[in-house]
């Protein structure tokens, strides 16, 4: 302090240059020193001061006003960089390296950021990217990249009650709000996998997980299974009761992260559920062949038989306009970039889609063979139905599958049904199976089963036109000889390259689980979502909003009246005065 306190520091320029740029200002402070300091002519006092953690030194450093400045960004193109790039580049890589050394240091990043956990974070984050683009200084950054994060993880280890490490996780002292943190910041590019796995921040995400079910944690396995069951046959009635009721204690504990979740897995399992009960509905005992029709009177056209929803179908549309519709909130609330930025959003979007053009195309067959329908009804009779005189346009409806044109909105519908197509087809496909020579002997059944180890069951290169069984013969152990050599080679291979990476792997396997659980958990964090589709209502939600946003509005008004009815008051009393 009596150092820094000398005249020759008055001002606080000295303590903010470095040697060399007092130098090039004309400042003779350093000509003194005929044998040169030990440590590199750019480097300031604020960064050996953070390089050698002096946080003293540091303390009193900033309070004199001095900092690190951060250096440009490496592609900037200004004169000043431009400039130190063209006299020495070597320099420039140099100082910068320093530089962020410093800005690394934890005395640093503890006395002059109000958030050092986030601006380490973010500093880890930026230091990760420069390793990529820099990469003669990889490794460097690499490490002061790694050295942030364990600083933050550092602090957590430092916490020792919940108020602290709420403080910790919010950024304010005075904030008592982790969930508005938690979906922001925990899970972007730059967090560390040690931090969020860390006893400290799992014990606040498990507070957060049993909100409003603080008897449900010490529980056992049993009676969460049975919580679980229950929740899963009463789901429409706890509906009705959150439509009815959205504040009530019910509510409550439907808005509770854990509920939350069972609430959406046991929706989307009931989904599941009506897919494989639509697709054996719809396929199970199909008798009639594709060049066959059958109607249930002599009036009905075979389209409006094979176009109409089953209730099975009727539901899952039901479902879908309910997950789309949650889709499109959550689209609207993160905003679309930081939707398309999970690349899972984009997958259930992608989905959804497709379930939602399906359905549009099977709605307007349905429509085109009901006016179809009409105009039979209207002005057709049996017996000009059965002799088929019908304008072209209507008896394209009553024609077999085998007719149908490629664009026809039933065939597209069933062609985007994916799943049950799939299931039809292979129906057929396993009737078409007439006569295979594979396993007609036991030589023919042990080449294939040896050739199918290697996906090679039907080799043909080493049959021979003219019967020679022993060239044939050799051929075929000349050719497994080399697959079996050539499957040892590259499995040995491939066990040697990544034999590293499972080994690291298993060595972080807790941390990569406790990282993936809590990634889980965040969706449930949000406000909203409380019902999952098809039981949720908006408008339920927005009322509840709604009333919350009133009593502020109210509160404000209120107050806005009395101070108003106090300026009035005041005029009187110091006339009365």
């Amino acid at each position: 302090e009596a150092i820094v306190a000398h005249p020759a520091f008055e001002g606080g320029l000295r303590l903010t240059l470095s040697p060399l740029e007092q130098q090039l200002r004309d400042d003779d402070f350093y000509t003194y020193d005929e044998d040169g300091t030990h440590f590199s002519q750019d480097v300031t006092p604020m960064i050996l001061a953070a390089h050698c953690k002096e946080y003293e030194i540091v303390q009193i450093l900033l309070l004199k006003g001095a900092c690190i400045e951060k250096p440009h960004n490496y592609f900037c193109k200004c004169s000043e960089c431009a400039e130190k790039q063209k006299q020495d580049s070597f320099s420039r890589s140099q100082l910068r390296m320093n530089t962020y050394k410093g800005l690394a240091s934890a005395a640093y990043l503890s006395l002059s950021s109000e958030d050092p956990v986030l601006t380490a974070l973010e500093l880890s984050n930026e230091l990760a990217q420069l390793a990529n683009i820099e990469t003669e200084f990889k490794n460097d950054y690499r490490k002061l990249s790694m050295k942030c994060k364990d600083i933050v993880v550092g602090i957590l280890d430092l916490c020792r009650n919940t108020e602290e490490v709420e403080a910790i996780l919010n950024g304010d002292v005075d904030q008592s709000l982790p969930m508005e943190w938690f979906p922001k910041t925990m899970f972007n590019s730059m967090i560390s996998l040690q931090f969020v796995a860390h006893p400290n921040c799992q014990l606040q995400l498990l507070t957060l997980w049993y909100e409003n079910l603080s008897g449900l944690r010490q529980q056992s396995i049993s009676v969460k299974f049975w919580t679980v069951l229950g929740v899963m046959v009463g789901l429409p009635f706890l509906a009705i009761a959150y439509w009815i009721m959205p504040c009530s204690k019910v509510g409550q504990v439907l808005r509770s992260p854990f509920m939350k979740f069972v609430a959406h897995a046991v929706s989307f399992s009931l989904f599941l559920g009506l897919l494989v009960l639509s697709a054996s509905d719809r396929f199970a005992g199909v008798k009639n062949l594709p060049n066959e029709t059958i109607t249930d009177h002599p009036l009905q056209i075979f389209r409006i038989k094979t176009t109409q929803l089953s209730w099975t179908e009727m539901l899952i549309m039901e479902w879908v306009l309910g997950m789309t519709w949650t889709e499109c909130k959550e689209a609207w609330d993160d905003g679309p970039r930081e939707y398309i930025m999970h690349l899972w959003n984009v997958l259930d979007f992608g989905m959804l889609s497709v379930f939602v053009v399906s359905f549009t195309a099977r709605f307007m067959a349905f429509m085109r063979a009901s006016h179809a329908q009409l105009y039979v009804d209207l002005h057709v009779t049996n017996a000009d139905l059965v002799n088929g005189s019908l304008p072209e346009d209507v008896a394209y409806f009553t024609y077999a599958r085998n007719k149908w044109l490629p664009s026809d909105p039933q065939l597209n519908s069933e062609g985007l049904y994916s799943i049950a197509v799939v299931l039809s087809f292979s129906r057929i496909a396993c009737s078409a199976a007439k006569y295979n020579p594979a396993f007609t002997t036991v030589e023919e059944s042990f080449k294939t089963l040896f050739w199918s180890i290697f996906g090679l069951s039907g080799v043909i290169s080493v049959v021979l036109k003219y019967d020679h069984k022993l060239i044939e013969n050799i051929g075929y152990v000349i050719y497994g000889v080399y697959n079996v050599t050539m499957v040892v080679v590259l499995l040995n291979m491939l066990i040697a390259m990544i034999n590293h990476s499972y080994q690291e792997i298993e060595e972080d396997a807790d941390v990569e689980w406790k990282f993936a659980r809590a990634k889980l958990r965040l969706s449930c964090f949000d406000e909203g979502s409380t019902l999952p589709p098809p039981f949720m209502q908006g408008q339920a939600q927005i009322d509840s909003e709604s009333d919350e946003i009133n009593e502020e509005i109210k509160q404000d008004i209120s107050s806005l009246r009395y101070e108003l009815l106090e300026e009035n008051h005041r005029p009187l009393k110091n006339l009365l005065n």
